[in-house]
């Protein structure tokens, strides 16, 4: 009640925060010790009209980029979802923040065998933990644009032979 009554005395400064410096509402309740809606329903008092809120930049901090994308391997959607972003919005910040994004050579790879294989080559891969493993390997050949045939040799093996 103290800080509230406290505020009545500080209208035109509130509003000068709040309209000439461009502070938020948040920022001048910290500021006067009173809640975020004590300063709403002053400034609203006064007729002063609410800012477009807009879409407000998510903070994300440089230290928490490097250490998820360089540091624990991520890769830049995933360091997206961990910190609830989009991923334009972490390609952005890498940008402004000078932060040097890793080289598909030290990315690790699923199958690393597939990316040496010439057209009609075989190869023998361990088969995934997956409930679809074939479908695990293909997927990994469509991203690196080639075809691929894959047969089971048995439980624990797949023959994967590069098609033209």
């Amino acid at each position: 009640m103290k800080n509230r009554n406290k505020l009545e005395d500080k209208l035109d400064e509130i509003e000068r925060l709040y309209v000439r410096k461009k502070l938020t509402m948040l920022e001048i309740a910290e500021r006067f010790e009173v809640s975020e809606a004590a300063i709403w329903y002053r400034l609203k008092k006064m007729g002063v009209c609410r800012r477009n809120q807009g879409i407000q930049p998510k903070k994300v901090k440089r230290e928490s980029i490097v250490n998820l994308h360089i540091f624990k391997g991520m890769a830049i959607k995933n360091v997206a979802s961990r910190l609830r972003v989009s991923s334009a919005t972490i390609q952005d910040r890498v940008t402004k923040f000078g932060i040097s994004v890793r080289s598909s050579e030290s990315v690790k790879k699923k199958y690393p065998e597939l990316y040496n294989l010439q057209i009609e080559d075989s190869v023998l891969i361990p088969k995934p933990a997956h409930k679809r493993p074939h479908r695990a390997i293909y997927l990994e050949a469509q991203k690196i644009n080639i075809r691929i045939s894959v047969k089971s040799m048995n439980e624990d093996t797949f023959r994967v032979t590069r098609l033209a």
